[in-house]
């Protein structure tokens, strides 16, 4: 299951989720990759790593859950099923 989520704001905000799939584990884990960095940088060739997303490990032990989404940033949340 992927969730992707996109916060323009210049503030923090916090996401809450409910899933109500039929066949859904109650526990699930998987992977955060979130790309934020200032919206003036940008990869040059002197800097080609300034802007890059970093990976995490998450997991949930409830199909309702709240995420907090960090200002100006994108998220994927990547579950195994």
């Amino acid at each position: 299951m992927i969730i992707k989520i996109a916060n323009t704001e210049k503030s923090d905000k916090k996401v809450s989720f409910q899933m109500n799939i039929k066949g859904l584990p109650e526990e699930l884990n998987g992977k955060k990759i979130t790309l934020k960095a200032d919206l003036a940088e940008e990869n040059t060739l002197d800097e080609p790593l300034l802007v890059k997303p970093t990976e995490s490990e998450v997991s949930t032990l409830s199909s309702s859950f709240n995420i907090y989404v960090p200002s100006e940033s994108f998220e994927v949340y990547v579950f195994n099923l």
